[in-house]
């Protein structure tokens, strides 16, 4: 026979709104006013098979109202239905069911929150292997493979990583001593070479201009303050 548990008749969730407990299946509302719910009514007794699928059906429908209801009210209600499963008589299969499930998230949830603790110490050479080879197979898929990437360690320069231009189809090769110039030198270098495969291209004589701060550059057609093509 069931026995009548006493606690809060409603709870809040966290944007205000009430939570009806008997909202499960398994939940009643004990009758008279104030009396609290009986967290475990009702619970067909068949089987131990029958009885493994009910506690299993029972606990995924408690997984769902728990994702959706996020309450300090509802925090504690697994320790309730412990509590009516023992005072009501759940059977063998329907506390087997019931909890291989909730064992099943509870171990989801921990491999989430503490995934990182788990995770094997990466050496850095690994490491870096690691992230050259994801950006590599990225770079297949940006900008129809019209870029590639230049990466220095962050302590080495104020903008580490550069993605180039590559010529159509074919990767352009730096000269090794250009990568190992400082960044506004290379800005430089490379705004000087765009400016001669301009001219080659155009047949005019070509002028270009870095601005002071480094944010924009310009080659014209015509004679104008800067370097001269």
């Amino acid at each position: 026979m069931n026995k009548a548990a006493n606690t809060t008749v409603e709870v809040k969730s966290e944007g205000g709104a009430v939570v009806r407990l008997d909202d499960l299946s398994f939940i009643k509302r004990n009758p008279g006013r104030g009396r609290g719910y009986n967290y475990w009514a009702d619970v067909p007794a068949l089987d131990y098979v029958r009885d493994c699928d009910t506690g299993n059906a029972l606990a995924e429908e408690f997984a769902l109202f728990m994702a959706a209801n996020r309450s300090a009210g509802v925090s504690s209600l697994l320790t309730e239905i412990v509590a009516a499963m023992e005072a009501n008589g759940a059977t063998n299969g329907h506390r087997v069911g019931f909890f291989s499930i909730i064992n099943r998230y509870a171990a989801a949830a921990a491999f989430v929150r503490h995934s990182d603790e788990w995770r094997k110490a990466e050496h850095p050479t690994e490491r870096v292997n690691r992230l050259a080879a994801e950006l590599s197979e990225a770079l297949n898929e940006h900008a129809d493979k019209r870029f590639h990437a230049v990466v220095y360690p962050s302590q080495k320069r104020e903008y580490a990583i550069a993605f180039l231009a590559t010529a159509e189809c074919n990767d352009v090769t730096i000269p090794i001593e250009v990568e190992r110039l400082e960044a506004k030198d290379r800005a430089y270098w490379h705004l000087k070479k765009a400016a001669h495969a301009m001219r080659d291209v155009s047949g005019k004589s070509l002028w270009f201009t870095m601005s002071e701060e480094y944010t924009s550059a310009c080659i014209y057609a015509y004679e104008l303050p800067g370097g001269e093509a």
